[in-house]
């Protein structure tokens, strides 16, 4: 969209910026690696949606800076699910929404005869609660604006029948998708998306060391 398109201008603009002025001591290690994991992230999503691919965000960096180094992430990041579940509601997935911003989405299929507005879903027990969004047979539920530094981050969303009390949760990082895509051995994911991914990990962790003093 056009909002996103802009956004990704921008970056790439202030990144090419900050690379271009490397001898500056404004600008920290932390930061250049920051700013190159962004770009290489923005490069990679490109090739993935096939969008604007002749003009690659990285396009300005080495073929070095533009390689994806292996890494491991371990089992802690995976989806974990509470045993139970809210009556009336079934948890039918969860995707990454990887616009312009990163967002975490979980969709619910409604029982019939129940009623969405009855259900409670709160983000890591925030005082204000979250939207449920209709989408053709489904509800969404989305977790919006992740920082690339709290990409790592394990978010809890608490669903609540606030009729029987009954409750389920769904603990969930934009790293378990990571790990979900780049180990899959069934063909079931393209090189490119999978590049994505590592390409995200990278930028997530660039960010965190970043503001880490």
């Amino acid at each position: 969209n056009r909002e996103g398109t802009q956004y990704a201008y921008r970056a790439r603009k202030y990144g090419e910026y900050i690379l271009n002025h490397v001898t500056d001591a404004q600008y920290t290690e932390k930061a250049k690696a920051m700013v190159k994991a962004m770009l290489n992230y923005g490069a990679y999503a490109q090739q993935h949606f096939a969008y604007n691919t002749g003009k690659l965000a990285n396009a300005g960096m080495s073929e070095a800076d533009k390689m994806l180094a292996t890494f491991t992430i371990d089992d802690s990041y995976k989806r974990d699910m509470s045993p139970g579940r809210a009556s009336g509601l079934t948890y039918a997935g969860t995707s990454l929404m990887t616009t312009y911003q990163t967002k975490i989405r979980h969709y619910f299929l409604l029982d019939e005869g129940q009623n969405i507005a009855k259900f409670t879903f709160q983000y890591n027990n925030d005082s204000n609660s979250a939207t449920a969004t209709r989408s053709g047979k489904y509800y969404y539920v989305e977790c919006p604006g992740i920082l690339a530094s709290k990409l790592g981050d394990m978010v809890t969303l608490t669903v609540t029948n606030n009729d029987d009390s009954t409750t389920m949760t769904i603990t969930y990082s934009p790293y378990t998708n990571v790990k979900a895509i780049t180990e899959d051995t069934t063909g079931k994911y393209t090189n490119a998306s999978k590049n994505m991914m590592r390409a995200l990990y990278w930028y997530g962790e660039k960010a965190k060391e970043y503001i880490t003093p």
